[in-house]
């Protein structure tokens, strides 16, 4: 809405269906700032969004989003910028449920923003074929409506789903690209089965909306970025309509894995949802599964149209390697039975999972024991044991581990980065099941403070206390630690030396005093923005007034 995100690069947390002005209190997001130091802030932003440039242009415009407190409201982005959400502006955010009659009846704006609501997003666990349907619905509504002849659709995925990109996303600023992902242009103007080969970004939409309208870029991501208009090619035929089928979507998602268990044991329970996709009610006789696996659930004999229920699956491997069942609902659907093929991995080969890493400064070291237990009854070979990410580690299993017996991994984390840090511990055996996998996450920060807490002794009111020092350091080989303000709260004041800039391996000092203005105990912070993507770091300050 606005080819910024005012230096925010992360989500609100906590997490919620509201992710803007509307949060709780306490909800923040961390800033990236153009000095290089992070801060938090409350997600409700104020700049200028394509909004504005068209209500300033006399353009008509709406956001056609999940009303508050519905699920879906979260991708309602207005919500996050002040003088819409608290303006007249926010007049034109309106339910999505209005797009198709305002389609079919000729009463669309001159711009919209249209988000697909929940269970309709391709978001897992919903399925494609719901999200699929919904684009086609919203299609045949536009193509239906009398300003086919005049519409362009963009049709876009907010991320790429994890999928690998080869292509390095580009470094156009300080946040960069992103792995790229579809963009599928409709119209009667669209160059019919163009493939694009150009670089677009989501500020691209912007472009092509500034360029149609002549209105002034937002800033200098949409001002650089192409504007899709070699996709189109106005002075040819229009395109008639293409009125498309929905499809039937499956009761069930058609394939679903529930990883590795021991064999001969059964495996914590796996739930599933059944929803009755048709328009009809649904009785159903029977529902069963083949293979290694059972089930319970609490499905009544009739099931209302689009109401669902839930399936529990228990899976009891009786060998190692790759195990495949199914799940089976006879009902009264014409499509019956729904199949679900069920897959496993059987495996004699435990791992335990270790804990969080925690908080682990530059240089420093945290460690967590993982045990790989063999509990078959022939000895367990072992190609290699290895970690992706940063993490490394060591082990005392060899090439073999006997049967019934086992062996201790010790796995470091020595973060490089500051953040969210996230690996894998991977062992390749002789294992049916190999390779056996464990996830691994930690925290890595780039400033030392020692000591992270001070206490003061009994201080008269009034009067102000010696200093205590803490020392703040870069603990990095190779990054400067860029520095912002140092504050204290409460009754407690903070001088420092610290640099704009602190070297690698340099250090330096915060003088901390305590003045109360009570008796009794005070509390208070040091509070340290700086470079650290978890900034700011807080030292914690105790006293009592006397």
């Amino acid at each position: 809405v606005g080819a910024q995100s005012d230096d925010l690069f992360t989500q609100p947390t906590p997490s919620q269906t509201a992710g803007g002005c509307d949060s709780v209190a306490g909800t923040y997001s961390f800033v990236w700032n153009d000095d290089g130091t992070v801060t938090k802030t409350f997600p409700c932003l104020d700049f200028t969004t394509l909004a504005d440039e068209l209500q300033n242009a006399g353009l008509d415009w709406r956001f056609y989003a999940a009303p508050m407190g519905t699920p879906g409201f979260g991708f309602s982005t207005l919500d996050a910028i002040s003088h819409i959400r608290y303006g007249p502006m926010w007049n034109n955010v309106v339910d999505h449920s209005r797009f198709n009659s305002d389609a079919q009846s000729g009463n669309l704006p001159a711009f919209a923003w249209l988000t697909a609501t929940s269970g309709n997003d391709e978001h897992p666990p919903s399925g494609a074929c719901p999200g699929e349907n919904w684009t086609v619905n919203t299609l045949n509504a536009i193509m239906s409506g009398p300003a086919w002849n005049s519409t362009a659709v963009f049709i876009v995925w907010d991320d790429f789903g994890g999928f690998y990109d080869h292509v390095p996303p580009p470094m156009v600023d300080k946040f960069g690209l992103g792995p790229r992902v579809p963009l599928l242009i409709i119209s009667p103007y669209a160059i019919a089965g163009k493939i694009s080969h150009t670089q677009y970004d989501f500020s691209s939409i912007l472009k092509f909306v500034e360029t149609r309208f002549g209105l002034p870029p937002l800033t200098q991501r949409d001002a650089n970025a192409n504007d899709m208009m070699d996709n189109f090619d106005f002075s040819q035929t229009p395109i008639p309509p293409y009125i498309l089928t929905p499809r039937t979507c499956p009761f069930m998602t058609p394939n679903f894995n529930v990883g590795r268990q021991l064999v001969g044991s059964a495996n914590p329970a796996t739930t599933m949802t059944f929803l009755n996709q048709s328009s009809k009610r649904l009785n159903i006789s029977n529902i069963a599964t083949t293979g290694d696996f059972s089930q319970t659930n609490n499905c009544p004999l009739t099931l209302n149209a689009r109401k669902s229920c839930q399936v529990t699956l228990t899976f009891t491997p009786i060998q190692t390697g790759p195990r495949a069942g199914t799940l089976v609902f006879s009902d009264s659907d014409p499509s019956s039975p729904q199949v679900t093929n069920l897959t496993g991995a059987g495996t004699y080969v435990s791992l335990t999972t270790p804990s969080n890493f925690g908080i682990v400064v530059y240089g420093a070291k945290s460690s967590r024991a993982i045990t790989l237990s063999n509990n078959g009854s022939l000895p367990l070979t072992i190609s290699s044991i290895t970690t992706r990410g940063p993490f490394n580690q060591t082990n005392e299993c060899g090439s073999n581990v006997a049967a019934n017996s086992s062996c201790n991994i010790t796995v470091n984390l020595i973060p490089q980065s500051s953040g969210l840090l996230a690996g894998d511990l991977i062992v390749y055996a002789s294992d049916g099941a190999s390779p056996l996998t464990v996830g691994l996450a930690g925290t890595g920060q780039a400033i030392k403070l020692l000591p992270g807490r001070l206490t003061f002794v009994s201080q008269s009111l009034g009067t102000t206390s010696g200093p205590q020092s803490v020392q703040v350091s870069n603990p990095s080989t190779t990054d400067n630690l860029i520095m912002g303000a140092i504050t204290a709260t409460g009754d407690f004041g903070a001088a420092n030396d610290c640099p704009q800039t602190l070297p690698p391996g340099a250090s330096c000092n915060i003088s901390v005093t305590f003045t109360p203005s009570q008796t009794g105990t005070r509390t208070g912070s040091v509070n340290v923005i700086n470079s650290d993507f978890r900034s700011p770091e807080t030292i914690t300050l105790t006293g009592t007034g006397s």
